[in-house]
């Protein structure tokens, strides 16, 4: 699969993508520039007032999906990291694992040999799995070299010099739009602070990131409470109506907490030792709801336990019902969107869990439908786990940035006969869903074909306005020596339709068995929601 540059008659690879067709992780996914190439075009193609742009534009897209890029110095998301206590460590550890470039951290009065150690070894989450040293002030993990500084103010630190472009502020002292602008000026281009803000816009992976525009600067991913409880809460309101809600989290101890009991100016009881007592607390969980779900501002209140266990954390969500379900009702809902929309944020299970089974777990939250009950129809007490340190909602905020200019989405849906998998199910089925361009360039996407499978490659464009402008796509068998050429280049005029946006389709069903291409299609649907179900029934016959 590639990023190919097509303008009529000739085609030139920006960009392959090298892949393990079983595996989804991005970090077993690795792009590969056509410097040479990207050279060339740019040189050819650098007096044309609107082709040129077009392709600085290509280019930008091509780590959306997959944060690895080579060469290693070109076009990877690059990301810094200001503060490192416990919610910069673990963001770093999640960014390394997850394959984007850190290349720079600052930790406030801590010595680069005692940030070494930090990374290396974790009572919670376990060594460290790679390579870490450092060397004239400089740190090296797994062979790359990392920028290190001990700044106390945020604009002494060279973001751009350092090519930092995405800061994620862990200090807990810029938690503000205002607070945050000394790292714009020094260079960097977005802000996330890692806590809640009184004035910075929140956004919630699964809840309310559709909102962001593009424009926002500085943003807040909340708390890990918020990203457990809102997905939760958006479900049950969205599918039975929450009339009121209580919440409370049953929450780990944190380093802010005393280990023995030492005195504080307020919150009398927070001074208490962390390991020997279930201490009540604050949390800002409900009023952060609000801000993400406006529909249920001032319709939920909460509070915490904070209890003697290191690590994850339970939320315990009482609601009362509009619109009356059973229990199992409720919990089929939500296993639907963990399956659905809310895959890879939520996760669901019926096992007998306990606290420990969630460490490193990156799932937002983990509904447990064992530990719930109701009271009766309208009243219910819903239980969900989550990794209260280990998240990687707010590195996936980088990809959502990333990916607001996209308008040619690809699938590829695989089929038993029985099934359509959407993603990968057992390891031999494939799933694919990326953003190549949204230019006028050739998608190749190859596909290694078993006997006992069907296979159907979607493309199609989002609208809003005027024409849409198809891309060509070719299907390659790479076990076999047929290329069909499946849809040529053209330029379609849609209609005004009533919906915000309108879909586009190509439809090509693949035999795994006879190698055949059974039927391909262009078919203009005006609807936005086109379902695995929709595609199943009218495709795979399912």
């Amino acid at each position: 699969m590639g990023l190919s540059w097509y303008d009529g008659g000739y085609a030139v690879d920006l960009a392959l993508l090298q892949m393990n067709i079983y595996a989804i992780k991005r970090r077993e996914i690795k792009w590969h520039l056509q410097t040479k190439a990207i050279k060339k075009l740019k040189e050819c193609l650098k007096n044309e007032q609107t082709l040129f742009p077009r392709i600085e534009e290509s280019l930008l897209l091509i780590p959306q999906d997959v944060f690895i890029t080579c060469p290693c110095d070109s076009l990877n998301i690059k990301i810094g990291i200001n503060g490192f206590g416990r919610i910069g460590q673990l963001v770093f550890r999640c960014a390394i694992e997850e394959g984007i470039q850190v290349v720079a951290v600052n930790g406030r009065f801590i010595p680069i040999d005692s940030i070494v150690y930090m990374l290396k070894y974790d009572s919670i989450h376990g060594k460290f799995k790679g390579t870490i040293s450092h060397k004239n002030g400089k740190l090296f993990v797994n062979g790359q070299k990392m920028n290190v500084s001990a700044e106390e103010e945020p604009s002494k630190i060279p973001w751009g010099r350092l090519d930092a472009e995405y800061i994620f502020e862990a200090s807990g002292v810029c938690t503000t739009i205002d607070e945050c602008q000394s790292h714009l000026q020094a260079g960097s281009k977005k802000v996330i602070i890692a806590a809640p803000s009184t004035d910075a816009p929140m956004f919630v992976m699964g809840v309310n990131e559709d909102k962001y525009t593009g424009k926002e600067t500085v943003i807040s991913s909340a708390t890990c409470t918020t990203n457990c409880l809102a997905p939760l809460a958006k479900i049950i309101h969205e599918k039975f109506g929450i009339i009121e809600a209580l919440m409370t989290t049953v929450h780990s101890y944190t380093p802010k907490q005393n280990i023995i009991d030492e005195p504080l100016n307020k919150h009398w009881r927070s001074g208490r030792g962390a390991a020997q007592n279930i201490i009540p607390s604050l949390t800002g969980a409900a009023t952060a709801i609000g801000t993400v779900i406006p529909e249920l501002k001032g319709k939920l209140n909460s509070m915490a336990f904070r209890v003697p266990t290191p690590n994850v954390s339970v939320v315990d969500l009482t609601a009362r019902l509009n619109k009356g379900a059973k229990y199992e009702e409720i919990c089929a809902a939500i296993k639907e969107a963990a399956n659905g929309p809310l895959k890879n944020i939520l996760a669901y299970t019926e096992d007998e869990v306990v606290s420990t089974d969630f460490i490193d777990d990156t799932h937002s939250l983990i509904f447990d439908a064992k530990a719930g009950i109701s009271h009766n129809d309208n009243f219910v007490k819903l239980v969900a786990w989550y990794d209260n340190e280990y998240d990687s909602d707010q590195l996936e905020i980088i990809l959502k940035w990333n990916l607001i200019s996209r308008d040619l989405d690809s699938h590829l849906f695989v089929s038993d006969g029985r099934h359509v998998y959407y993603e990968s199910k057992i390891e031999r089925n494939i799933s694919l869903d990326c953003d190549v361009t949204n230019g006028n360039g050739p998608e190749t996407i190859k596909i290694q074909l078993e006997p006992d499978l069907k296979y159907l490659y979607v493309g199609y464009r989002y609208f809003r306005d005027g024409q849409l402008t198809k891309s060509g796509a070719t299907v390659t068998f790479n076990n076999s020596a047929i290329i069909n050429s499946v849809v040529p280049y053209q330029i379609v005029q849609i209609p005004v339709v009533n919906q915000p946006d309108a879909n586009f389709w190509i439809v090509c069903e693949i035999d795994g068995k006879t190698k055949n291409i059974q039927m391909f299609e262009n078919v203009f649907e005006i609807h936005n929601n086109y379902s695995l179900d929709e595609i199943g029934k009218k495709y795979l016959n399912i």
